[in-house]
């Protein structure tokens, strides 16, 4: 009896091993994964043109966001475009300001002060940016957006397969346990942050240069006297650790029907925004809006349709909606940290705006002018009317194939252009500029860090936004720059244009079941050019005009170096000498063959000819 029974108990303790040993169901069961030609990370206005350029070429995209919103900064905020040429504008970033342009006509007439406030759909409400977006992106079949899923820059969220990226794993923001991983062929990263090439192993940078790294004006430690390009002392040049401050682009009205008046927050702490009752008594800062172009005031405003304002830091001030040197970990942080620090910047904006407008030390005309504006009803409903994401003005900055820094933007010559890159994807124009950052110090007038200085309308390469160490992935957000130069190219603008190309590009490599490293820039080119991208711009060849894709090419080689083409004027001398050196050919084979022709009819049969040669010499 006794052996039975230790038979029959050791029979059970044997399977009921087996069965422990045994994967349980939930084991069994493969992470659930999603299949895509190309993957993009973050639905900016940069993430929106790469899935819509890429898809326009036939690829099964994703796009991931992390909000329930799409748009990035424009439909946060950003009501005013950030472009000093307004000629600059093309390809998916002249459709989107065509939609807006579109959308205010329509609904309220061109004759309408929101039509004429829009600014020829340059200045827009962040709700009409983000409806614009959508209305694009729905007419597109084969892009997928997944809304409310993250992505943590992690090694163990991302899987290589012979050494290529093959896919990555994302959460609901709201549930970590509920994931999915991604495969894609090709991986593009549009985030402000720089999260997804971070986490696949590309080197990065997140510092100021030293002045001697690059050369570059306005580089390291720097205080400049704002309105020219003089400097404080101590302004030594030196790298380090900061990073520019953020802050929220605010969306305020005047308007009595649509204005919400802003609370105390609950976290209020006066002694933060005491020191301004200073600057207001020795006239550092004149009123909640500055009076004119040498007075400070608490925001500088934009207009928008409806009677709303873009509500941005303001330049001159000293204590303004931003906190230098708290967004100093921001780029490196996780999700957690980042949330948190928005919250407290969101408070401390709102703590700012309740000072000025309440506080009986303020005075009175001062708080009268603050309390006429609040935040407009109508915009963020789902967010208490208050912008949902922060303004981001750098994350990481991958180190790519090539790093566009100052030099890049600034003319080689007086009254010429900057340097011509013949990989061109795109061209922009913006002035190098930084916000804060560093908190203000006793013994300056100025805020480290702001700075402004002029650029002309410069052409970006294609290796900026390809990692030197992992194929695969394009970074058209995070690019490759200097601190310097990444301040003229961190502009939704410039985001779209470069957005676009790596859409085409992402394309280009799976089609020819290449690598993006050794991508056709030819193909690449001439499809942009066929999508109406500026490559480079000319004052008087728009991408509507029909000699416009032969003048993209032949300005890329440095034949038409001004900004005015001059088409139909006939060739002088000048003309054919610089064309000798730069062409190859001499001067009396390009007299011979541009006799008695425009500049257009000859450069275009110089074109042909110099083709035909470089063929034979490349075979």
């Amino acid at each position: 009896m006794i052996r039975q029974f230790q038979t029959q108990y050791y029979l059970v303790l044997t399977l009921s091993f087996l069965l422990i040993s045994l994967p349980s169901k939930e084991k069994e069961r493969p992470e659930p994964q999603k299949e895509f030609d190309v993957v993009v990370l973050m639905a900016t206005p940069g993430g929106i043109a790469a899935a819509i350029s890429a898809s326009r070429l036939g690829m099964k995209v994703v796009l991931i966001e992390r909000t329930n919103h799409i748009g990035g900064l424009p439909a946060i905020g950003l009501g005013e475009t950030d472009i000093q040429s307004r000629d600059l504008a093309s390809g998916i970033f002249k459709e989107f300001i065509d939609e807006i342009k579109h959308y205010y006509s329509k609904k309220y007439g061109v004759e309408s002060q929101q039509f004429k406030d829009a600014s020829d759909g340059f200045h827009f409400e962040p709700h009409v940016a983000e409806k614009v977006f959508t209305s694009i992106l729905k007419k597109e079949k084969n892009i997928e957006i997944l809304k409310e899923y993250q992505f943590d820059s992690n090694i163990s969220n991302v899987k290589f397969q012979n050494n290529l990226p093959e896919k990555i794993k994302i959460s609901k923001a709201n549930n970590s346990k509920k994931s999915v991983w991604i495969k894609g062929k090709v991986f593009i990263d549009a985030s402000y942050e720089g999260d997804l090439a971070a986490a696949f192993g590309c080197r990065f940078r997140t510092k100021k240069e030293n002045k001697s790294d690059f050369g570059e004006p306005m580089e390291g430690k720097i205080y400049k006297i704002w309105g020219n390009d003089s400097l404080e002392t101590g302004s030594i040049g030196e790298r380090d650790s900061s990073i520019q401050a953020y802050n929220y682009k605010l969306c305020l009205t005047n308007d009595p029907e649509k204005k919400k008046k802003i609370s105390k927050p609950q976290s209020y702490n006066r002694y933060e925004y005491q020191i301004l009752l200073d600057d207001i008594r020795s006239g550092i800062v004149t009123g909640f809006l500055p009076k004119n172009d040498k007075t400070a005031g608490i925001f500088n405003l934009v207009k928008l349709p409806n009677k709303k304002f873009d509500a941005n830091s303001h330049h001159r001030a000293l204590v303004s909606s931003e906190l230098p040197e708290e967004s100093w970990p921001y780029p490196n942080s996780d999700w957690n940290w980042r949330d948190a620090f928005a919250r407290r910047l969101q408070s401390y904006t709102l703590g700012l705006i309740y000072f000025v407008q309440n506080d009986s030390a303020v005075p009175l005309r001062f708080r009268k002018e603050a309390l006429e504006f609040g935040f407009a009803n109508d915009e963020y409903r789902d967010h208490d009317n208050f912008p949902r994401q922060i303004y981001v003005g750098e994350g990481r900055r991958i180190e790519g194939k090539y790093i566009f820094t100052a030099h890049d933007a600034l003319p080689e010559k007086p009254n010429g252009r900057p340097p011509i890159h013949k990989s061109s994807i795109g061209t922009s124009h913006y002035p190098i500029e930084s916000h804060a950052m560093q908190k203000r110090k006793a013994d300056k007038k100025n805020l480290d860090g702001f700075i402004s200085y002029q650029t002309k309308p410069f052409t970006i390469p294609f290796e900026v936004m390809v990692p030197l160490q992992i194929d695969n992935v394009l970074t058209p957000v995070p690019v490759s720059a200097s601190y310097v130069g990444y301040s003229c190219l961190r502009m939704e603008p410039c985001w779209m244009i470069l957005g676009q190309a790596a859409g085409v590009a992402a394309a280009i490599s799976i089609k020819a079941r290449t690598s993006i490293h050794k991508i056709s820039i030819d193909s690449l080119q001439w499809n942009l050019i066929n999508q109406k991208v500026n490559l480079i711009y000319y004052n008087d060849v728009r991408p509507e005009d029909p000699n416009y894709e032969i003048v993209q090419k032949i300005g890329l080689l440095g034949w038409i170096p001004e900004y005015s083409a001059r088409l139909n004027e006939p060739f002088k001398k000048e003309d054919i000498r610089f064309l000798s050196g730069k062409s190859g050919y001499s001067i009396q084979e390009i007299e011979s063959l541009v006799k008695n022709k425009t500049r257009l009819e000859g450069l275009v049969l110089l074109f042909k000819e110099w083709k035909k040669d470089f063929s034979k010499k490349k075979s």
